[in-house]
């Protein structure tokens, strides 16, 4: 897994933001989206310049919530970007899933995106891939990291 480099909420929108989450035990930054409103976060991985032929790409967040009850819905959009071509290319979209958040507040909880199934991008060796999440729900929800799995042989 190499993880993914969330550095900068969508400004336009203002209900993402980074923040620290204040546990019992510890405290630990996170990733906050708002409830019933439209948030989004970027972020970028580095793949690495030797991959598998069939890379089998998939995009893993982890979250949590303070909710018991109720859904929350995020979507992924990526595009990869290889030396030589534009910063400013267009995301893939791809599907978004709405989840029903566990029963017990602060319980981990992973949402994955999969190739060939919800993970749009082809991915190619010494590339960026931009990863963009969208949440959009009634429940405030947390990502303590963002996670590419990708297959090196």
């Amino acid at each position: 897994y190499l993880p993914i480099d969330f550095q900068v909420p969508d400004i336009r929108s203002g209900q993402a933001y980074w923040t620290v989450f204040s546990g019992t035990v510890k405290q630990f930054g996170v990733w906050e989206f708002l409830s019933g409103n439209e948030g989004r976060i970027y972020g970028y991985v580095h793949i690495p310049n030797i991959i598998g032929g069939t890379p089998n790409a998939q995009v893993s967040l982890v979250c949590t919530t303070a909710a018991t009850t109720g859904n929350t819905w995020f979507e992924v959009q990526t595009v990869a970007i290889a030396s030589g071509t534009s910063w400013d290319a267009t995301l893939n979209i791809d599907s978004g899933y709405n989840v029903a958040v566990p029963g017990t507040a602060r319980q981990r909880f992973d949402i994955l995106f999969a190739s060939g199934g919800n993970l749009a991008t082809t991915v190619s060796g010494n590339s960026l891939l931009i990863v963009e999440v969208r949440h959009s729900g009634p429940t405030t929800t947390q990502i303590v990291e963002g996670l590419l799995r990708v297959d090196l042989s």
